[in-house]
């Protein structure tokens, strides 16, 4: 468990985050990570940031779940941004505000099947890279599906 951590400014060559439960708030502005960044289950009970973060290799957030705030605003995935159904752990989860404006991708990255709060969406707090868009979920009412938003 982390309580209000701070990894603003700071490189890592490789991060493992896997099941990690991050209290309070996340801060991951400006970071750089080197090589494999691996939040897989992570679970941010506060506001997550990644505003800024490089990404320089794999980057995999299967199963993580965002309770509040995930912000990927100017971030740059340069390989692969892995937070749909085929990760590891299946896929993520937002419940709150979502932002990828901005955001770049070297490769399209993998949202198919991630979850996300209607009520939130409804809001319109959710902004999904380009290409991405929410969709009904016919399991579940309160979640919406996450999909290519060019499918026919």
């Amino acid at each position: 468990m982390l309580f209000d951590f701070d990894f603003r400014h700071c490189t890592a060559r490789d991060a493992m985050f896997r099941a990690c439960r991050f209290f309070g708030v996340a801060r991951f502005l400006h970071a750089e990570f080197v090589r494999q960044a691996q939040f897989d289950g992570a679970e941010f009970f506060g506001a997550a940031w990644f505003e800024a973060a490089k990404f320089g290799n794999d980057a995999w957030f299967g199963g993580a779940r965002f309770s509040t705030i995930a912000d990927f605003r100017r971030a740059t995935f340069e390989r692969r941004a892995a937070f749909g159904r085929n990760s590891w752990l299946g896929a993520a989860e937002f419940s709150g505000r979502v932002n990828f404006s901005e955001t770049s991708f070297d490769r399209r990255p993998e949202l198919s099947g991630v979850r996300a709060a209607e009520a939130a969406a409804a809001s319109g707090i959710q902004q999904w890279p380009v290409g991405w868009t929410t969709v009904t979920n016919t399991e579940d009412a309160q979640w919406l599906i996450v999909e290519a938003g060019d499918r026919n």
